[in-house]
């Protein structure tokens, strides 16, 4: 007999599992015109399909924080901004919209996924450069 407690215990593992392949995933990439494609993407759009809304942006957000703190920890903040609101999104439009044709919904879910994840990049790396370029003036002034 299944309980409450029994489905909150495997949707917990299985975001845990989710998370630790885009963690693990974070590091590999391939370059493409424009910058490169992590193959942590593909984990983060198929555990936004499978999970929950919130499970879902637990695992995206935090898995791609702690895989960008371990590889690379210059974008990490907005990594887990960016891809939290990105898993929370697809599972929203995956889950509720067009119920009765899912894979259009997981397709439309990824797309706007993926349009999240280039403008929360794009915006994190611009706010980035003023950060940066403003230390740079007061300490050269």
């Amino acid at each position: 007999m299944k309980t409450e407690y029994t489905l909150t215990i495997r949707r917990m593992c299985y975001t845990a599992l989710f998370m630790a392949m885009i963690i693990v995933l974070s590091s590999f990439g391939v370059p493409v015109p424009g910058g490169h494609l992590y193959l942590n993407d593909i984990v983060i759009c198929l555990a936004s399909v499978l999970l929950g809304p919130v499970w879902a942006m637990v695992a995206a957000g935090a898995g791609a924080f702690l895989g960008d703190a371990i590889f690379y920890p210059a974008p990490m903040y907005v990594s887990l901004v960016t891809r939290g609101i990105q898993g929370l999104v697809i599972s929203l439009i995956s889950h509720y919209t067009f119920r009765k044709h899912p894979k259009i919904a997981a397709v439309l879910g990824v797309t706007v996924g993926a349009i999240i994840m280039i403008v929360g990049y794009s915006v994190g790396r611009r706010s980035e450069e003023r950060r940066v370029g403003k230390e740079c003036r007061s300490r050269w002034s």
